[in-house]
């Protein structure tokens, strides 16, 4: 059994239960979370993006409160930075977060720049591409925006959700970017964070 069937034996949601109620979704999920608290977090880009999209969800859905309970000790912190190249580009704003008690690794900051398992990537470091390059596969294809097949076809979304996982996991099952940066941690008596320093 590969590392991606053990995930989907351990939590797998089915969107179709909740009707589209994404505010049961998140109920649901962070009830599985806080009786599963896991001791480090991956994801790809999940430093800029997805843990503080999380989170936000959560507050904005759930309230502040509820949402602290992501953390072991009910805490973590959000906060945007400006690039001070272009301090007055809306693009140039990167949110950050972290979660106390809970390790966070991204794989595309360990892929690009730690362990440059690649010095370049002909179309980027995008998990797609990376996918592509690899061997292991391309992302859910959809048409329009993220947004619009959020809001309009729940199934394809979930589809997409779960390649990117699987495409993760397969990309770790490969590089053993979380391995080596254990190793790394453990013989500096670090936190795994440190690693990107």
């Amino acid at each position: 059994m590969g590392a991606f069937d053990k995930i989907k034996n351990l939590f797998t949601i089915n969107y179709d239960e909740f009707d589209d109620d994404e505010e049961a979704l998140l109920k649901d999920y962070l009830n599985w979370h806080t009786k599963n608290y896991p001791d480090v977090i991956q994801g790809w880009n999940s430093v800029d993006y997805d843990i503080p999209y999380l989170l936000r969800r959560f507050e904005n859905v759930l309230g502040e409160e509820r949402a602290k309970q992501y953390s072991p000790f009910h805490r973590y912190w959000i906060k945007e930075e400006m690039e001070l190249e272009n301090p007055n580009n809306p693009d140039s704003r990167k949110i950050k977060a972290s979660i106390t008690g809970i390790s966070h690794l991204d794989e595309l900051l360990l892929y690009s720049d730690k362990f440059q398992v690649r010095l370049e990537a002909d179309g980027g470091f995008g998990l797609n591409n990376i996918g592509i390059i690899e061997g292991l596969g391309k992302k859910q294809e959809y048409e329009g925006s993220l947004k619009n097949l959020y809001e309009t076809n729940w199934g394809l979304f979930y589809k997409y959700n779960v390649q990117d996982v699987k495409l993760l996991v397969d990309i770790e099952n490969k590089c053993k970017l979380i391995d080596l940066s254990r190793q790394i941690a453990g013989s500096g008596c670090m936190n795994y964070e440190a690693i990107y320093t």
